[in-house]
């Protein structure tokens, strides 16, 4: 499964890059410094400058996040485990969401991309 998503999110980068755009903001929870190169490297031959971020919280308000949806309550053992990997990458700067909203956080994201 893995190899598939991959693939397509290859196929979407490479087909998005051939537009005339000057950010694309790609999101996915990417596991590895190695699938995050992989992905970087499969966009042919353009001139591009990737920002690579990891949005992090803290455990407990990860666990209170998930916790108010009673359908994800059985995926606080996953994200946690998921968190751990995503604080682990070397190729992306963390960004720690915990006390922040939506919106905050899309306002550091341009802040980090567009000085």
């Amino acid at each position: 499964m893995q190899q598939m998503a991959l693939r397509n999110c290859k196929y979407l980068l490479s087909s998005i890059a051939q537009e005339d755009f000057d950010y694309l903001i790609f999101s996915w929870v990417l596991p590895s410094d190695r699938l995050i190169e992989e992905l970087i490297m499969s966009v042919p031959g353009h001139n591009i400058e990737p920002f690579v971020f990891s949005l992090v919280c803290d455990e407990a308000s990860l666990h209170c996040r998930i916790s108010h949806d009673p359908d994800k309550h059985r995926d606080v053992g996953i994200a946690l485990e998921r968190l751990g990997q995503v604080r682990s990458l070397a190729l992306a700067t963390q960004i720690n969401t915990t006390d922040m909203d939506c919106p905050a956080i899309a306002q550091e994201i341009r802040n980090m991309i567009i000085k």
